[in-house]
């Protein structure tokens, strides 16, 4: 690591006020199969041990959209599909919104996603504000991220976070992932925005979640007759913005050889 690096990090950080909201707003560019959903305005609002990242344009009812002729689903949620890290309690809550009878979405607690992150020195200035570069892994893709030792808190947009400042921007080596800063605030700008963990939905454990999955498919295949096959599809690698996130299906279709 550089040396000038280390000047930053040593005289340029100010920590955040202990129990005052911060807000970060961001433009999410993602160009998965389901990108177009979870593209638009997004916003981190985070305090020192906590935050929470909502996705602004999110619609709050069910609705679908058509991408490369095909037509997808989205459920409505009144929250923005937040997700919520703890760092007290270690805690990470994010939410799927994978298909259900009643237009809700799941919940998942999990512990905080962690990223393999090397400092590389490399620095540049976003909106006046100095940053420096990291390089990591998640979810199956490599990013190259810039974050501010001036804001010291290890909180960023979606999921990525894990170093010693805030995460400005970030983009993945293949470029279907891209959020870029829009915008700082000391404090929350929209009532809506509060740094707690998501409510509108049902926490579940993973295992509830591929029961359901499993359900779901079994009920649509019943449907089948002599000439005509129901079932559900097998999710793509690149549906979303984590590799591989849906293979509950393809497991299932594997094991019995369908």
């Amino acid at each position: 690591m550089k040396s000038s690096l280390v000047v930053i990090l040593l005289l340029t950080t100010l920590s955040p006020t202990r129990g005052q909201n911060y807000q970060v707003d961001y433009v999410a560019d993602i160009k998965t199969l389901s990108g177009k959903r979870w593209s638009g305005a997004t916003s981190l609002v985070f305090n020192d041990s906590s935050a929470a990242f909502i996705h602004t344009d999110w619609p709050t009812e069910s609705d679908f959209f058509e991408r490369n002729g095909k037509f997808h689903t989205v459920e409505g949620d009144s929250e923005g599909m937040k997700i919520y890290t703890n760092l007290n309690s270690e805690e990470f809550h994010h939410k799927s919104n994978y298909k259900t009878p009643d237009d809700w979405n799941f919940i998942f607690i999990d512990t905080i996603p962690k990223m393999d992150w090397t400092i590389m020195g490399d620095q540049k200035i976003i909106s006046k504000i100095d940053v420096v570069g990291a390089r990591g892994t998640y979810g199956g893709r490599d990013y190259t991220a810039w974050f501010a030792p001036s804001f010291p808190v290890p909180f960023g947009p979606y999921h990525f976070g894990g170093l010693p400042g805030l995460i400005l921007e970030i983009t993945s080596d293949d470029g279907l992932v891209t959020y870029t800063f829009d915008g700082y605030h000391d404090r929350i700008q929209d009532e809506r925005f509060t740094v707690t963990p998501p409510v509108d939905g049902k926490y579940a454990t993973r295992e509830e979640f591929e029961k359901f999955v499993i359900f779901s498919l079994l009920r649509a295949e019943a449907l089948s007759t002599s000439t005509m096959t129901v079932t559900h599809g097998i999710a793509h690698p690149d549906y979303v913005i984590i590799k591989n996130r849906y293979t509950t299906i393809r497991d299932y279709k594997r094991e019995r050889g369908y």
